[in-house]
C-alpha cells in the first residue's frame, strides 16, 4: 500500500535548466547584460525567484 508520494518535477522528470537558461539570457540580453558560464553556475539550482532577485540586485537591474 503506497502511503506518501514525493513529487518534484524540477530536475527529476524534466531537465528544465535549459530553458530557465535561456529565459535568462534572453531577458539578460535584453537589458545589454551577457549571460555566460561564470552567471549560469552562480544561478544553477536556484528558485527562479531567488535567482531573480540576485540579477536584480547584482545588476542594479529596475525590471520587476
Amino acid at each position: 500500500m503506497i502511503r506518501a508520494v514525493i513529487f518534484d518535477w524540477d530536475g527529476l522528470l524534466a531537465n528544465t535548466e535549459p530553458m530557465w537558461s535561456l529565459a535568462d539570457k534572453q531577458w539578460l540580453g535584453e537589458v545589454g547584460i551577457d549571460y555566460n558560464d561564470e552567471l549560469k553556475q552562480k544561478l544553477t539550482g536556484r528558485h527562479h525567484k531567488e535567482s531573480t532577485e540576485i540579477l536584480v540586485k547584482h545588476f542594479n537591474l529596475s525590471t520587476p
